[in-house]
């Protein structure tokens, strides 16, 4: 029984560890696409239009009233073009 709880809580304490919020290395926090505020995804998308990704990685920062929101374009297969949101405080 010892082996078999130590199990489900290495699985339960992995499910937890991804549910945190994913922290970059200078104080950017990744946003879920839930967590985007709504200016800022309508801002990334008429970015996005007027400036298409080629072979490399773009990316963008937005300042709001109390965060910088990054958006990270990636190109990923069949000419789609993956949108990663970040945010950190302004103050820091």
């Amino acid at each position: 029984m010892g082996i078999l709880s130590e199990i489900v809580e290495g699985i339960i304490n992995g499910i937890y560890k991804n549910r945190k919020k994913k922290k970059d290395l200078f104080g950017w926090e990744e946003l879920t696409q839930l967590n985007v505020p709504s200016w800022v995804e309508r801002a990334s998308h008429k970015f996005h239009n007027r400036h298409p990704v080629k072979n490399h990685d773009k990316r963008k920062d937005f300042i709001g009233k109390h965060y910088v929101y990054r958006v990270i374009y990636r190109k990923v297969a069949n000419g789609r073009v993956e949108e990663i949101f970040f945010r950190k405080p302004k103050n820091s």
